[in-house]
């Protein structure tokens, strides 16, 4: 039946799981919705990619439209200047006119030298100096006929011109003299540069320039052949015809059109400002759409690279918060039906399965607990069923021994009744004596005081002479330093008597030199050598004085010399029996400390002693209520020996109960050890 069971569980794992059903849902609209969202958007962008390449062509178009009308203009201005002088200054005739505007021939390098012109009563007029044959008609010109009805210079139709070969336009307009000739000014623009610089723009970068008039000429093109010939002119060229039809049409919106090589071009139109010329651009769809292109493969990549990351993101979350779940939940399940308790259930989750896990968990541990217990308690029962069934084993053998003892007890409580009894006589001995020996502690104890005070007093003597001692060395001191002071003054008068000598000798050294002196001086000096006769004499005692005065001096510091020896030696002697008094001190003062101790230790001594003396007292009377007792107890032996009896024939009956109990706990234990639970 368990392994049926088992087998039902494990039957759904067999099958598609839960996270294989939603990843076959979820990923396949997941993907659908990230393909629909790139596609709109790449739609978008193409829309936005389009609209910003065709503004750019055109931007690009009016930029080069104004590039050439700037060139043309600067030209164009430049000559109108020049009519505008001719028709308020008089030149005084042709002549005046040649003569003036020289400086004009050399402006532009890419017109024509100066200007040119037809006017009554002059004639023709080039300033390059040029003389047309007589049969001249400027009527059948070009740029006189068009001048015809202009007041403004206005560009003719560019023509291939017969000198350079190359091709030129011209402007012109009437125009009357300040001196009343009617006429038509003209001058011609060389179209070389413009066309050289029209074949070098690339709009968008990989596209091509068209310059045409309004007939539709080719002023300039990138490729040269076409210049000077109408676009109409080419029907092998499907993009050239198509412009041409456009123009023609007068629609200069921004078109797509074929070309030979059967790739759609966008082309573009600007017109020249102050002209009726035409600015055309066109550039092939692919380099348009090469930004798209680019764009169309990033997204491609990025919908592939979302799809991985959205299915791995997908695919881990469901299984860490469905499978793994899940997963979990069944082995525990599984592992229940198994009996296996000891399982651990995560908890955590706040969702159904979180729920799921909670409640299971809540009934593994219940059950666990409950399983727990129950075997807990088996246990116990079991061993108390073993204890009850051993102790009533031991009961039985203990009271069939008690009535044997109970009778060696009867015979023993007679000889503690009489050892009580000898006991009580020696505790009284015991209490006598302690009085006694309390006595002679508290007479010890007197002493010891006694002892103590006189040693304080000892102590205090001591201190007194310390003192003294100190008295002493500080007047010894004092003398040694007045002793040091007088030795310092006795040298100090030794330097003196030095310098009298050293003053006695040279005074006799000077009375010697005026003696000499005297003698010298003949009669005249006898007076001065008397004097300094006398001062040699002087001198003489004076060094006879100073040595004496030396030599007590002498004596003194040899008598000072030897009191400041003995005064040191005193000091030395004072100091060291100040220190064997400090000492001799010290010991006093630990002997005094000692004998406390000695005095403190025979009062506690005293108190125990006392406590030993009551001790004694109670143990008497304690000897003689224990006499009292031990006949009680006697008596009471007497009803345990008919109680022994009692108790063994209900260890018996103990004994029985603890083996039915013991058999049922095995049973249940059985059942138990069936569940797995650690």
């Amino acid at each position: 039946m368990k392994s049926k069971e088992k087998k039902q569980i494990k039957n759904p794992k067999q099958s598609k799981t839960i996270a294989g059903k939603l990843l076959g849902t979820i990923i396949p609209i997941m993907v659908i919705c990230i393909i629909v969202v790139a596609a709109l958007m790449f739609l978008r962008a193409r829309s936005v990619i389009l609209k910003n390449a065709k503004e750019q062509l055109s931007q690009e178009t009016r930029a080069n439209a104004a590039d050439i009308a700037l060139i043309l203009e600067n030209r164009r201005s430049y000559y109108s200047g020049i009519s505008d002088v001719l028709e308020n200054i008089d030149f005084d005739g042709g002549k005046g006119i040649y003569n003036d505007f020289q400086f004009t021939t050399s402006k532009f390098d890419d017109m024509y030298p100066g200007f040119y012109g037809y006017f009554d009563e002059i004639g023709y007029l080039d300033l390059t100096g040029f003389k047309p044959d007589a049969g001249f008609d400027p009527s059948s010109r070009p740029w006189y006929t068009g001048a015809q009805g202009k007041s403004e210079l206005t560009w003719g139709t560019p023509y291939v011109d017969a000198t350079s070969g190359g091709l030129s336009t011209f402007f012109s307009k009437e125009i009357t003299l300040k001196s009343g000739q009617h006429g038509v000014i003209s001058s011609d623009l060389y179209l070389k540069n413009i066309s050289e610089t029209v074949s070098q723009y690339r709009p968008s970068g990989t596209g091509f320039a068209i310059l045409v008039d309004d007939s539709l000429t080719v002023v300039a093109s990138e490729d040269t052949s076409y210049n000077g010939t109408s676009l109409g002119d080419h029907p092998s060229d499907t993009l050239y015809t198509s412009i041409f039809k456009q123009l023609s049409a007068g629609n200069k919106d921004i078109a797509v059109m074929r070309a030979n090589d059967g790739l759609n071009y966008y082309v573009a139109y600007s017109t020249i400002p102050t002209t009726n010329w035409t600015m055309i651009s066109y550039v092939k769809e692919n380099d348009i759409l090469k930004e798209l292109n680019s764009l169309l493969f990033i997204t491609i990549a990025i919908v592939i690279i979302m799809l991985i990351i959205s299915t791995l993101f997908i695919m881990a979350l469901i299984s860490g918060m469905i499978s793994k779940p899940i997963t979990e939940l069944t082995g525990s399940i599984g592992s229940i039906t198994d009996n296996d308790f000891s399982i651990q259930i995560n908890d955590k989750g706040n969702d159904e399965i979180g729920t799921m896990n909670r409640g299971m968990k809540k009934f593994v541990d219940s059950m666990r607990d409950s399983l727990v217990k129950l075997r807990d308690e088996t246990e116990k029962l079991a061993n108390s069923a073993e204890e009850s069934k051993g102790s009533a084993e031991n009961m039985n053998e203990q009271t069939t021994s008690q009535s044997e003892s109970i009778g060696q007890i009867r015979d023993t409580m007679d000889g503690i009744a009489t050892a009580v009894t000898e006991l009580a006589t020696s505790a009284t001995e015991l209490a006598t004596m302690v009085s006694e020996l309390t006595n002679e502690g508290q007479t010890t104890g007197n002493t010891m005081h006694i002892l103590v005070g006189k040693a304080d007093k000892s102590q205090k003597d001591m201190l007194a002479v310390t003192n003294s001692m100190d008295g002493i060395s500080s007047s010894m001191q004092e003398m040694n330093n007045v002793v040091t002071t007088v030795e310092e003054s006795a040298k100090r008068i030794e330097s003196i008597v030095a310098m009298i000598n050293s003053i006695a000798d040279q005074t006799n050294l000077l009375s010697l030199n005026a003696s000499i002196e005297a003698a010298r001086a003949g009669e005249a000096g006898k007076g001065f050598a008397v004097v300094a006769s006398e001062i040699g004499s002087l001198a003489n005692e004076s060094a006879s004085a100073s040595e004496e005065i030396g030599t007590i001096i002498s004596e003194v510091m040899d008598h000072i010399s030897s009191l400041a020896d003995k005064s040191t030696a005193n000091m030395e002697e004072i100091g060291q029996s100040s220190q064997i008094v400090d000492e001799a001190q010290i010991t006093f003062g630990e002997l005094i400390g000692n004998l406390e101790s000695a005095s403190n230790s025979m009062s506690k001594m005293v108190a125990m002693i006392k406590k030993v003396d009551e001790v004694a007292t109670n143990l008497a009377a304690i000897s003689e209520e224990q006499s009292a007792s031990t006949e009680e107890v006697m008596a009471t032996m007497e009803v345990i020996a008919s109680s022994a009896e009692e108790v063994s024939n209900s260890s018996n009956q103990v004994a029985d109960n603890a083996t039915k109990v013991s058999d049922a706990s095995d049973t249940i234990s059985n059942f138990v050890s069936s569940f797995k639970l650690e």
